[in-house]
């Protein structure tokens, strides 16, 4: 397990918790820092709802068709559209490696396993957003992960003292 902390004129801004199976601590942190600077909303393609996706679809098929593009090639077009762009954009494991976009996350990761990530954006001054956050942070440390499905991780305003006083 590892996380990051970035730093913005003295305070958190984004916050990273990363838990590895079978990796080293130094892959965990270029994880966690790559998830601060990507914001990937989903681990695999499994976790991204099949609403969100029928409306990528939709939305995709639209501008294929307003590019001109001749309708026998529209699905074909959208569908690598899809795995292309939007799977890319927002799947951990189908990301490009932020430090080496040659290769993506799941190539990095060779025999090691994502097991969960969280990702916590420091917005002072929402304090409603902010007891939220702390709420469902510590149900998912009660929880110990098994209650929660952590398989899309949870992306919530906290600030930096709150958060680093529910790890410690």
């Amino acid at each position: 397990m590892d996380s990051y902390l970035h730093n913005q004129e003295g305070r958190g801004v984004n916050a990273v918790l990363i838990e590895l199976a079978g990796g080293s601590q130094e892959l965990a942190h270029d994880l966690a820092l790559h998830v601060a600077f990507k914001r990937p909303p989903y681990l695999t393609r499994d976790a991204v709802p099949e609403a969100e996706i029928v409306e990528e679809r939709a939305a995709l098929e639209a501008e294929t068709r307003n590019e001109g593009k001749p309708e026998q090639a529209i699905e074909k077009i959208v569908e690598g559209k899809l795995q292309g762009r939007f799977f890319a954009d927002r799947v951990l494991l189908d990301q490009k490696f932020v430090r080496d976009e040659s290769q993506t996350i799941a190539a990095l990761l060779g025999d090691a396993t994502v097991v969960r990530f969280a990702q916590a954006l420091g917005f002072e001054g929402f304090p409603e957003l902010q007891a939220a956050a702390r709420d469902e942070y510590r149900r998912a440390r009660e929880s110990g992960g098994g209650g929660s499905d952590l398989s899309s991780p949870p992306l919530f305003p906290i600030d930096q003292t709150e958060f680093e006083a529910a790890l410690a």
